[in-house]
């Protein structure tokens, strides 16, 4: 959670001053009601780009996340139109660079903010470009969906610190009882020497200090009581 909490609050801190830098250029932008949708549909984009990150982080370790998230974003950033427009790209690799999914968020933000697009002489205008933008945003989007939910049963599974913590308050509850039990059986002045033998399980040793049905009697009760707390799966 500490990963987490630290990438919201830089991220939040890096969209601020983004925000800050737009509103000195806010005077030079162009609004239109097409800009809501557009506006709308980069959120889509950014979700799109989140379960990507996901799946990438689900695949491979923490450790190694920068290096496969890096590799994965270089190609789409640098064949995309964030330093150079589409038109300037050759001709066979410009329809690529415009299906690009960064492509289209990167003209879906033009499309709000400067009421340009990259797609060329395209019949209806910006409309049509920020609808066709959205069609591949929603094919792309339904396609990494698709996708994860396919891997979903393969993704290693780790225990949750919930999960954890539950377990440690179970150990704990159980080595309490056990304790109670065996101090009303033996006595507490005997329950710090004989304790360790019962939790190792040594009946050799115990069995040299008291009659046999007292033991079986005390290993039965332990027993009934280490079967309350497991989990029938893991009996």
């Amino acid at each position: 959670s500490g990963h987490v909490l630290g990438s919201v609050l830089i991220g939040g801190v890096q969209a601020l001053l983004f925000f800050l830098i737009g509103l000195v250029y806010m005077p030079v932008l162009s609004f239109s009601p097409i800009s809501i949708l557009a506006i709308a549909l980069v959120l889509v984009g950014a979700c799109f780009f989140g379960v990507l990150g996901t799946l990438l982080g689900a695949r491979v370790s923490f450790s190694n996340f920068s290096l496969a998230f890096t590799l994965a974003s270089i190609p789409l950033v640098y064949a995309s139109t964030i330093f150079v427009p589409a038109m300037d790209f050759p001709e066979g690799l410009r329809w690529l660079v415009l299906l690009n999914p960064v492509s289209i968020v990167v003209d879906l933000l033009r499309s709000a903010m400067l009421g340009v697009s990259s797609w060329p002489g395209l019949p209806g205008g910006l409309p049509a470009a920020v609808l066709v933008d959205g069609v591949l945003l929603a094919v792309y989007s339904a396609a990494i969906l698709l996708l994860a939910l396919s891997l979903h049963d393969r993704f290693p599974r780790g225990k949750s610190p919930m999960k954890k913590g539950n377990a440690a308050r179970d150990d704990g509850e159980l080595a309490t009882e056990i304790s109670n039990l065996v101090a009303n059986i033996v006595g507490k002045e005997k329950l710090a020497e004989l304790l360790p033998l019962v939790q190792q399980g040594r009946i050799d040793e115990l069995l040299k200090q008291f009659p046999r049905e007292t033991v079986e009697k005390l290993l039965d009760l332990v027993r009934e009581t280490i079967n309350k707390h497991v989990p029938a799966t893991n009996k």
